[in-house]
């Protein structure tokens, strides 16, 4: 506005220059005319302005002073009820920004300047209880010494003394642990420490320098996260008093149970495939197998499958997959999504072959408690933002079109073997 009001000036100033000099003036009168009335006109303009603004200002003033008049006396009014803590809690549930403010974040890095950095990001989306350590011993000093556990880790890669993978796993044998978003921090981009990280129980892995959007896109997923675990676990808890029969019993216990460190996290395992890039990409595929349900008039596709089950097709697979670089997650119901890599995809039948033989060898009696059916390997899309979820639920589709082509060819055999 000021650059208007000397443009201003300056053309009227010349215009009386300009009068002045046809009128006979010398030249010196003439610039002498410029120069006052372009000054003058400068300064009254920006006289006026100022004048009409502080009018403004002061109207506005008086409008909030009408607006927020005194309250009606306390005898017209009744008081609202007190508000009980319960309610807090479910305000609390029921707002998204709210929620990200109470999650509790344990930050690790032997970078001061990351340590500070760290929570002033945080607090931008609202995420404001945050405690830092600056190596992986302290971290678990911490840890052991919290109240309560946290809700999310930052740990970065690389620390002297003890690394942030090593923490990681070590964090992940933990009980209050085994669910936790931890989020991998490191300058280092290279797929051997990303697949390591993911191995050792990573959530998502960041690089550095941050990228703030992204950085706050990472801690309100890490408290999405933390809400579902919560959710997760009191429905499993009602469902255990009421006798009912749960499946998901979550890729953390099931890689415990059946000693398969290859098993992650479903979400983790969908962050791993997101982040591969170039040739690792290129050869990336993704396959699902799926445990088979008992046919019979009983059948119920969302029945249990009981664990001992589960931990001998996990058992099979990994034997199958162990010499080849692969991470596979449980989906639940069943079914297990694999993330590998070849220059060609591998046939269904024949995994499905191996897998199934592997079972029955280890059953030892010929006939395993359970068969599985594998879907047609899938290679992922080149888009990152949608390629994880695309992919495995292409992957899962085409495991429940397998499971349902065998169920049909059994009850046709079925038929045919009773004359119908």
């Amino acid at each position: 506005m000021v650059i208007a009001h000397i443009f201003i000036g300056t053309f009227i100033g010349m215009m009386s220059f300009v009068v002045a000099m046809v009128q006979g003036a010398s030249f010196w009168t003439g610039l002498g005319a410029y120069c006052v009335v372009g000054a003058g006109t400068t300064i009254l303009m920006g006289t006026v302005q100022y004048l009409l603004t502080r009018g403004k200002a002061e109207t506005a003033s008086h409008t909030v002073e009408v607006v927020t008049a005194p309250p009606a006396p306390v005898a017209e009014v009744a008081p609202p009820p007190p508000v009980q803590p319960e309610t807090v809690a479910e305000t609390m549930e029921e707002t998204g920004d709210e929620a990200v403010r109470s999650m509790k974040v344990l930050a690790v890095d032997d970078d001061p300047f990351i340590l500070e950095l760290v929570p002033k990001i945080a607090a931008m989306v609202g995420c404001e209880d945050i405690t830092v350590a600056h190596s992986g011993p302290e971290a678990l000093e911490i840890i052991a010494n919290a109240e309560e556990p946290f809700d999310c880790l930052l740990l970065d890669i690389n620390m002297p003394e003890m690394d942030g993978i090593e923490l990681c796993a070590r964090v992940r044998k933990l009980e209050d642990y085994q669910d936790t978003s931890i989020i991998m921090l490191t300058a280092m981009s290279d797929l051997d420490h990303l697949d390591r990280a993911f191995r050792a129980g990573a959530s998502d892995y960041t690089t550095k320098p941050f990228d703030i959007i992204e950085f706050g896109d990472r801690l309100k997923t890490a408290q999405s996260r933390s809400s579902d675990n919560w959710t997760r676990a009191h429905e499993a808890e009602a469902a255990q008093a009421e006798g009912e029969g749960v499946d998901d019993w979550g890729s953390a216990r099931l890689a415990r149970l059946a000693s398969v460190p290859a098993i992650i996290g479903y979400s983790a395992l969908q962050n791993y495939l997101t982040r591969l890039s170039g040739p690792a990409l290129e050869e990336a595929f993704v396959m699902a197998i799926s445990v088979d349900r008992a046919a019979g008039p009983s059948d119920d596709a969302d029945s249990a499958v009981p664990l001992r089950s589960l931990i001998m097709v996990a058992r099979a697979i990994d034997d199958v997959f162990r010499n080849s670089k692969y991470m596979m997650a449980y989906a639940g119901h069943g079914q297990f999504v694999i993330v590998s890599s070849g220059q060609s995809l591998p046939r269904a039948a024949g995994i499905e072959g191996a897998i199934q033989e592997r079972m029955s060898r280890k059953s030892g009696m010929g006939r395993p408690d359970a068969s599985v059916s594998v879907g047609t390997a899938v290679r992922p899309g080149a888009g990152r933002m949608r390629r994880a979820r695309v992919a495995f639920e292409n992957a899962l589709n085409l495991a429940g079109v397998r499971a349902a082509g065998k169920r049909g060819e059994h009850q046709w055999k079925l038929k045919q073997k009773l004359g119908f």
